[in-house]
């Protein structure tokens, strides 16, 4: 799975309002303030948390064909048999550009919005790092930012406190 870090359950606070009286109903999380690294995180590594794959089924309309979680290690599959085949039929980078283009970019299932190939690299030039670590691996660079622009525009996570909301109803959050 592609999240780095999961929710601990715990009891939702908006179980306790009325939906039909209580306009903060709802507004709360299902769960806890507690959140747990799956795995180590690098300095400036960006969190995710897995909705689902219904969250972006349900919202493909506003925010596009998004991979779901089992499209990334389909589209790397598919990915690394193009390129045993440009290797051993010894393709000039120029060739393999213009077939990448042609039958990856500019096919008719890119445009029908095939979940596999959004999951692929947009950029010719990371194609050689891809094939060297990984698909996974290449969206988790992508998803890093360096710790000069952090120190400029990021918020560290170290500094969240988490608490109730001055907004009547609006539950939990970090602040």
């Amino acid at each position: 799975k592609m999240g780095s870090i999961q929710p601990e359950s715990a009891v939702s606070p908006s179980l306790l309002l009325d939906r039909s009286k209580d306009p903060g109903a709802g507004a709360s999380t299902p769960y806890s303030e507690v959140m747990t690294a799956k795995e180590d995180l690098k300095a400036g590594q960006e969190l995710f948390m897995s909705y689902g794959d219904s969250w972006f089924i349900k919202r493909q309309k506003h925010m596009g064909v998004i991979p779901l979680l089992g499209d990334v290690n389909r589209a790397n599959t598919l990915f690394q048999g193009w390129h045993q085949l440009r290797k051993k039929h010894g393709l000039r980078k120029e060739v393999s550009q213009d077939y990448w283009e042609r039958f990856v970019w500019n096919s008719p299932y890119s445009a029908a919005g095939s979940r596999i190939l959004a999951a692929l690299p947009k950029n010719w030039t990371d194609l050689d790092q891809v094939a060297e670590s990984g698909l996974k691996t290449h969206l988790q660079h992508q998803s890093t930012s360096s710790l000069e622009w952090l120190e400029q525009n990021g918020i560290c996570a170290d500094n969240f406190k988490p608490g109730v909301s001055q907004l009547p109803q609006a539950g939990r959050g970090a602040f």
